[in-house]
């Protein structure tokens, strides 16, 4: 880990920052990653890649909270990033907080309507507060896409 450490304390580029943190979050090294995202936050507060990775991190973490908050600061910073939106809506699902999901999905849907993903995502979110009519629209969708 001192290795990792010492690389990261070398790099001053947020996005090489972004992309190295992605990098060990795919080797499963989350406190690493988390490094890389809070110096590329540091550096600069307002990219929206780092706090949507760090949301990742959390999410894979299981840590809902924060994860939640990450994705809002994206969001914070760019209401149209339909990625942070889509990506908070999953996190209430696995939290499953299937209410709070839908309206995530629903925006992601007004912003990228050919997504099929979310709407299978949708979908499933619909039937486990046995909404199972609207679920059934989003699957045809889905199918449709």
């Amino acid at each position: 880990m001192l290795k990792i450490l010492e690389v990261i304390r070398e790099i001053n580029d947020v996005d090489e920052l972004v992309e190295k943190g992605e990098i060990l979050q795919n080797d499963k090294k989350y406190s690493e990653a988390m490094i890389c995202f809070d110096k590329s936050i540091k550096i600069e507060p307002k990219h929206e890649s780092s706090w949507e990775c760090k949301g990742l991190v959390y999410h894979k973490l299981k840590n809902y909270e924060e994860s939640i908050s990450c994705y809002d600061k994206a969001i914070e910073i760019n209401q149209n990033n339909f990625e942070a939106w889509e990506c908070k809506g999953l996190v209430y699902a696995s939290w499953k907080k299937y209410e709070l999901a839908i309206p995530c999905y629903d925006k992601v849907i007004d912003m990228v309507p050919e997504n099929k993903f979310v709407w299978k995502n949708k979908g499933v979110a619909l039937q486990h507060i046995c909404k199972h009519d609207d679920a059934e629209k989003c699957f045809k969708k889905y199918d449709e896409l």
